[in-house]
């Protein structure tokens, strides 16, 4: 009971981030949301664990989000809450949406090192994904935005 206890209190702020995402993606565009909840602006740290403790996170949040949040909390909230706070862990996570045809479904998750993170491991050859934003994307909307 001690370890959940510190372990919900050390995870609070990925909560939190969780319902800001939440809120975001009801009032706001996917880029708008996107350029609110960064992804690692700095060079990542060197971590070897990175995939685990990502996976630790994905755990957890996904948990919570059954728990307290319900049918509201869907994939796309998720891993974008996941991947602003690995970047503040200084962990690299790629935000991956990818949608299929036969039936049409839509998915969206993190990868770490190219891996996809608590998915099955053809997530990556079920779904055909959009590609990654160029190097400076979110920045130069981040500035544009700021200009208007």
């Amino acid at each position: 009971m001690a370890t959940r206890l510190v372990d919900f209190i050390a995870l609070w702020p990925l909560w939190r981030l969780h319902r800001r995402v939440l809120r975001a993606l009801q009032q706001q565009t996917l880029a708008e949301v996107l350029i609110a909840f960064p992804a690692l602006s700095s060079a990542p740290t060197t971590q070897p664990n990175a995939q685990a403790r990502a996976q630790f996170f994905t755990r957890w949040l996904r948990r919570m989000a059954r728990r307290l949040v319900g049918s509201r909390s869907a994939c796309l909230d998720q891993a974008i809450a996941l991947r602003a706070f690995l970047a503040g862990k200084g962990i690299d996570a790629q935000l991956r949406i990818g949608v299929k045809r036969n039936p049409f479904a839509a998915h969206a998750w993190i990868e770490v090192a190219q891996q996809p993170v608590l998915e099955k491991p053809q997530v990556q050859q079920e779904y055909i994904c959009f590609d990654p934003l160029p190097e400076g994307t979110i920045a130069a909307l981040t500035a544009a935005r700021s200009a208007t």
